[in-house]
């Protein structure tokens, strides 16, 4: 029973979680990050690089 509180809970409390992602260049983002004392994730992304590809078209909500 306790599981399935915890699932429950679980599915829950992630689509609360998730928030809608702010893209920046780089300049700005370094600028921002510093000044809101957080940590920059650099993206690089390669046309030949499959796995590349699959987090731009799977994972990333797109910024337009």
């Amino acid at each position: 029973m306790k599981h399935i509180y915890m699932v429950i809970l679980i599915l829950i409390s992630v689509p609360a979680a998730a928030g809608v992602t702010k893209w920046y260049d780089y300049e700005d983002g370094m600028v921002a990050a510093g000044s809101m004392q957080k940590p920059v994730f650099l993206e690089f992304y390669a046309d030949w690089c499959s796995p590349c590809v699959a987090m731009e078209e799977g994972t990333y909500p797109d910024p337009v």
